[in-house]
């Protein structure tokens, strides 16, 4: 196997990973999570914890 061949799927195969990563995090929490999230936050401040 050619070493440049080898190199260029890697960093393609990076570049993807990495783009898609991205995307992922630019997609924000859903809003049925953030809800879930209140929802159990409200229950610990109910019973005195943080």
């Amino acid at each position: 196997m050619n070493s440049g061949n080898k190199d260029e799927r890697e960093r393609v195969i990076d570049d993807n990973l990495k783009r898609v990563f991205d995307e992922t995090l630019d997609e924000g929490i859903p809003d049925r999570f953030k809800d879930l999230l209140q929802k159990l936050k409200e229950q610990d401040s109910e019973k005195g914890t943080s």
